[in-house]
């Protein structure tokens, strides 16, 4: 496990953004969700990610991209 600076958390959150912007900038309607197979709840659609074990809303995608960078994933 290693220690993230403060610099690689921002870069993380920034590119993760990127995912929802350009799906919004797509055209994928801002009110679209889906089913987050980490918090189980409904979620946008904009900005999700598929995950061998499930689709994931940016935010919990988001938070499994900071821990696996951590190591702890």
């Amino acid at each position: 496990m290693r220690t993230l600076t403060a610099s690689q958390v921002q870069a993380l959150f920034a590119a993760m953004r990127t995912f929802r912007d350009d799906d919004l900038e797509r055209g994928l309607p801002p009110d679209e969700a889906v089913a987050c197979h980490e918090c189980g709840r409904f979620r946008p659609a904009a900005g999700a990610i598929a995950y061998p074990d499930g689709l994931r809303c940016n935010g919990c995608a988001t938070d499994h991209e900071l821990l696996r960078a951590a190591g702890y994933r």
